[in-house]
C-alpha cells in the first residue's frame, strides 16, 4: 500500500479526480434503489483521500460524501415491495 500512497501523494490531479469521483458515485447512487448498497462506494474515496496526507482534501471529500449520501437518500427510487 505504501507504493500506492507514494504515487498519489505528490500528484496535483488527485484532488479534482476525487471530487469528480464523488459526483460520479452520487449519480450512480441516485440511480440505485434504497436498501441495496446505498452509499457504499463513498468509503473507498475517503480512504484514498486519507492516503494523500492532505487534511483539507480529506475533510472536503468526507463532507461531500456525507452530503451526497443524505441527498442520495432523498432522490433515490424507493425500494420494491417486500425488500427488507
Amino acid at each position: 500500500m505504501s507504493k500506492f500512497s507514494d504515487f498519489i501523494e505528490p500528484h496535483r490531479a488527485t484532488s479534482p479526480l476525487l471530487v469528480s469521483a464523488v459526483f460520479l458515485v452520487f449519480f450512480a447512487d441516485s440511480q440505485t434503489q434504497l436498501g441495496f448498497a446505498h452509499g457504499v462506494l463513498f468509503t473507498p474515496l475517503v480512504v484514498v483521500a486519507s492516503l494523500t496526507g492532505r487534511l483539507r482534501l480529506l475533510n472536503t471529500i468526507s463532507v461531500l460524501s456525507i452530503c451526497s449520501l443524505w441527498l442520495g437518500y432523498l432522490v433515490s427510487p424507493a425500494a420494491p415491495d417486500g425488500f427488507s
